[in-house]
């Protein structure tokens, strides 16, 4: 049974990060990026995994900005430098937490090698969706000081600018496709990604001000792909579902907001998902949830498949 490379954005709560490792530290490699804002030294107690590995290269990561893409790609990249034997390269946050064990996940994801895990929407069919691509946004801070006045004004400006919807210019010869941030693919497809981009350099540029690019830099490249044929697939746009359309999520059990903090009030929806995992959780928010999870989960067989 080949491993899964668990690859793991994170920026803070160290505590809920040593313990999603633990639940899920069953036939995997955790490949992790600390956001550069962030310090290591939280994350010290992590090392005594030897199946760890922290990503070296880190990135400042701003909400809703292309540094999002930097990181994960990074990850690709020191997953696939491994040369180990993966089935899926599976995206997941330091707020997620698995709701199925790590052996039934492992089986689960063992069972569909051919298959990689990524829902999208063409872009071009909704006008939210496509002004994330034909107009300007500027999410990344233009200062990068401590200085609180000039933070603020920074803030201003850059929502002002966006206020103008400045026109970028998308002329990339692909359909745009939009979906959820989090995914498993195999290394195959990951390979692909990186084989576009250093033939297609151009591509990574145009997303410098995209909006949110997360969420359609790689899906735009796997729709257009040979690999489309093997994804969850493209779906039509459903409309009042909620924001940011909940229902393009592949592995993951969320709010419709997309915003909300699990707790035990809704233990018994996440039981029933036929997810793998719940997101958002936090050591501070969910933790009485967490454990109910862990009680229930592990002495239990009602685990179901997606």
């Amino acid at each position: 049974m080949s491993k899964i490379a668990y690859l793991i954005l994170a920026h803070t709560d160290p505590d809920h990060l040593n313990r999603l490792i633990n639940s899920l530290n069953y036939n995997c490699d955790f490949y992790i990026h600390i956001d550069g804002k962030s310090s290591l030294e939280y994350f010290s107690e992590l090392s005594q995994y030897s199946n760890v590995t922290f990503c070296l290269e880190r990135k400042s990561i701003y909400w809703a900005d292309r540094s999002m893409i930097d990181a994960t790609l990074e990850l690709i990249k020191i997953a696939l430098a491994s040369n180990n034997s993966y089935c899926h390269l599976t995206l997941i946050s330091g707020y997620c937490y698995p709701i199925k064990t790590a052996n039934d996940i492992s089986s689960f994801l063992n069972s569909s090698k051919d298959k990689q895990f990524m829902k999208f929407v063409d872009m071009r069919n909704c006008e939210k969706y496509i002004s994330f691509v034909k107009n300007k946004w500027f999410k990344e801070p233009f200062y990068k000081g401590s200085s609180l006045p000039i933070i603020y004004l920074d803030k201003i400006l850059r929502r002002l600018m966006n206020m103008l919807q400045l026109k970028n210019k998308w002329n990339i010869h692909l359909v745009p496709y939009f979906g959820s941030q989090w995914w498993a693919l195999t290394p195959e497809c990951c390979r692909y990604i990186l084989d576009y981009l250093a033939s297609n350099p151009m591509y990574y540029e145009k997303f410098k001000y995209s909006f949110s690019p997360d969420e359609h830099f790689f899906h735009t490249i796997i729709g257009n792909s040979p690999f489309a044929s093997q994804c969850s697939g493209e779906i039509a746009i459903q409309e009042n579902r909620g924001e940011n359309e909940y229902y393009l999520t592949n592995l993951h059990f969320t709010d419709p907001s997309l915003l909300k903090w699990f707790t035990t009030k809704d233990f018994d929806k996440i039981l029933l998902s036929e997810k793998l995992f719940v997101r958002k959780v936090s050591s501070s928010k969910s933790i009485s949830l967490i454990d109910k999870l862990d009680t229930t989960i592990h002495n239990s067989d009602c685990s179901k498949h997606i």
